[in-house]
């Protein structure tokens, strides 16, 4: 991935060819895209046609390759949607999403060879019928998907009572529409398009369709350049240049290794004003050689590779909320930095700086202060009024909670290695592990042992707080968690504060015993530094700061639930 000032280009390879990859090359094709994640390319693709029983099943294929992976992203282009119904294609993708961090793209078409598709049992639709269809899909597709009410959709080709969406937001949706009918629809509804018949912006194809779309999308309300495009170049790496590059329609038919950077430099001068058309200085220095460039995209092997079929995928300067609608921080190669929004995102904040991300801290602090915050339970445990079979309930609920805090932030260390976010959760993983032990001599002071904590029964209300963090971990930023974790420290510190020097004067329990409430009543070393850095690392690769802040009121109205659960029936 190359970033530029004001976008944000993803490079990729696809698998195969246009019907799919070959089931009996499915080493090669493992080896191929584990190397693309090594290398720092952005993007897998892989074309849906599962009719052909010599090819590999398009989403088998893909979901095994990111288990293979750490980074790369994938996407079927596009998903044959006649063999796949909607609501079971959202299934599929949510839970691709789950479980690589979000690393998954849907492309999706209305359907093309019909004679094929009806071998496999699928009724035929006509042109109309099947764009259509294309249209109740994206839309069920984005319903069961975040979370939410169950959802009720009576459409013309699909049905579903009731049903519960997926936890998982939706990935970015492409079509790869072809007539005035579907193009249309990609204007109103899709996030991206895919060019059919491999076709770049200087194609007839493209020049033709790409005002339909720009059309339907400000008839709909929609900012036109909102609507990425993915250029497909396909064709020979040749071991001698040749004459000419491009076919009579325009379309890239290859070249040499030094003739094949031409439409890739070219599409980002295009892309960008005029002051800034030269390629980053880090860029240049690293790529010396025409053939370096190729080898650094997963082109080739070496500069007289002839006749090596390849294709490279890259998003247009059109990808600026096509990248952002990933809407999560999955880990990228290029620098480690996310397949995000770059400066001049809808969010607005890629790129921002470390005192922007202090100021909203410190904006989030203010407005959780601004709260009403009396602690009933812990008024009460100041006064004697909490009875002793009571404070059994304090450390069971903390026995489930510190347990699961734990994996969640271990969970978090695996989305986000990279430092500072990495080093911040792991050490979070550790302490939640050290405070585990501090809560047995608590426990062992009210006359319980590790059995007594295993079968007490938690509280709902009180065990929202993990559950929130826990799906934080899973589908939340990580400048989401730590603003969190950040803002509300403060007053957490503070309460377990109190409830140590309670429990010392008033109910006669010794230093020892306290100790866990004593651990976290003081900030750990370094941590508000650390933790800001994390918030100010998310967004520069942009994240939302809305959902970061989102998420940190969320936690604290969490966290008052907790004590409120606990004082539930007394005073």
């Amino acid at each position: 991935m190359i970033l530029v000032p004001d976008r944000n280009v993803l490079f990729g390879a696809g698998l195969g060819a246009w019907n799919g990859a070959d089931a009996g090359q499915a080493a090669e094709a493992v080896k191929l895209i584990t190397q693309a994640d090594r290398d720092g390319l952005d993007l897998f693709t892989v074309a849906d046609h599962p009719y052909f029983g010599d090819k590999l099943e398009a989403y088998a294929l893909v979901s095994f390759l990111l288990g293979q992976t750490e980074r790369i992203a994938g996407m079927v282009t596009v998903t044959n949607l006649p063999s796949r119904p909607a609501p079971v294609l959202a299934r599929t993708i949510t839970s691709l999403s789950a479980l690589s961090g979000g690393r998954i793209m849907l492309g999706i078409g209305a359907g093309a060879i019909w004679d094929m598709i009806e071998k496999l049992g699928v009724p035929r639709l006509d042109g109309g019928s099947a764009v259509r269809a294309m249209a109740e899909a994206i839309t069920l597709v984005r319903a069961l998907s975040g979370g939410g009410d169950p959802v009720t959709f009576d459409g013309e080709f699909y049905h579903v009572s009731g049903l519960d969406p997926a936890a998982a937001p939706a990935p970015p949706i492409f079509t790869g529409s072809v007539g005035p009918r579907s193009l249309a629809v990609t204007g109103r509804l899709a996030d991206g398009w895919i060019p059919p018949r491999a076709s770049d912006w200087q194609s007839q194809l493209y020049r033709e369709s790409r005002p339909r779309i720009d059309d339907a999308a400000a008839a709909a309300g929609r900012d036109p350049a909102e609507i990425a495009t993915v250029y497909n170049f396909g064709g020979r790496i040749t071991a001698e240049p040749l004459p000419e590059t491009r076919g009579e329609d325009g379309r890239w038919i290859g070249g040499s290794v030094r003739q094949w950077p031409e439409p890739h430099i070219s599409i980002l001068r295009a892309a960008l004003p005029a002051r800034h058309r030269q390629l980053p200085i880090r860029t240049q220095r690293r790529i010396r050689r025409p053939e370096d460039y190729l080898l650094r995209l997963g082109l080739g092997t070496h500069r007289d590779k002839a006749s090596a079929q390849s294709t490279l995928r890259m998003s247009s300067a059109r990808t600026r909320t096509a990248t952002a609608a990933f809407g999560r921080p999955f880990q990228s190669n290029a620098g480690r930095r996310g397949l995000l929004t770059g400066p001049g995102s809808d969010a607005g904040m890629g790129g921002m700086s470390g005192q922007f991300a202090s100021d909203l801290i410190e904006r989030v602090r203010a407005e959780l202060s601004a709260r009403p915050g009396r602690n009933r339970f812990v008024d009460l445990l100041e006064a004697g009024g909490v009875p002793r079979e009571r404070l059994t309930w304090l450390a069971g609920e903390q026995f489930r909670i510190v347990g699961s805090d734990q994996r969640s932030f271990a969970l978090l260390a695996a989305r986000f290695p990279e430092p500072p976010a990495g080093e911040m959760f792991l050490s979070l993983a550790q302490g939640e592990l050290h405070a585990l032990r501090l809560l047995s001599d608590f426990a062992a002071a009210l006359g319980w042992e590790q059995r007594d904590l295993r079968a007490y029964e938690p509280r709902p209300l009180a065990q929202a707080y993990p559950a929130y963090l826990a799906w934080s971990a899973l589908f939340g930023t990580c400048s989401g968690v730590a603003l969190a974790m950040l803002a509300n420290l403060e007053e957490w510190g503070a309460y377990c504060g109190r409830v140590a020097e309670a429990l010392l004067t008033r109910y006669g329990l010794s230093e020892q015993a306290v100790g866990f409430f004593r651990f976290f009543a003081g900030s750990p070393p370094g941590f508000t530094e650390q933790a800001t850095s994390v918030v100010a690392a998310g967004l520069a690769v942009g994240e939302d700061p809305r959902e970061a802040v989102r998420a940190a009121l969320a936690l604290h109205a969490y966290e008052i639930a907790f004590w409120d659960a606990l004082a539930d029936g007394l005073g």
